[in-house]
């Protein structure tokens, strides 16, 4: 699981009470996290060894799997050749 660091500043920020101390944290993750990602899970929009990653998106944290850094064209060159070579 990575979690973005605006994901960290505002579970911080939200989830810290000097009178409950973590309690609000427990009860934020259960609300804002848990809850999306076992919905997910359910709508096997998630699979087996999937990375997910935790963001701070316009207010709200988002549960999804992070995008894919693409290819350079010299990687993409080299796994050509790789798969020309093993035949």
């Amino acid at each position: 699981m990575q979690v973005t660091d605006a994901t960290r500043d505002y579970l911080v920020e939200r989830g810290f009470d000097p009178k409950m101390g973590a309690r609000p944290l427990r009860r934020l993750i259960q609300d804002e996290i848990e809850d999306e990602l076992s919905e997910k899970l359910l709508r096997n929009e998630f699979g087996a060894g999937d990375t997910v990653e935790l963001d701070f998106i316009d207010g709200a944290i988002v549960v999804q799997t992070p995008k894919k850094k693409r290819k350079s064209r010299r990687e993409r060159q080299i796994l050509q050749i790789r798969m020309i070579n093993k035949r």
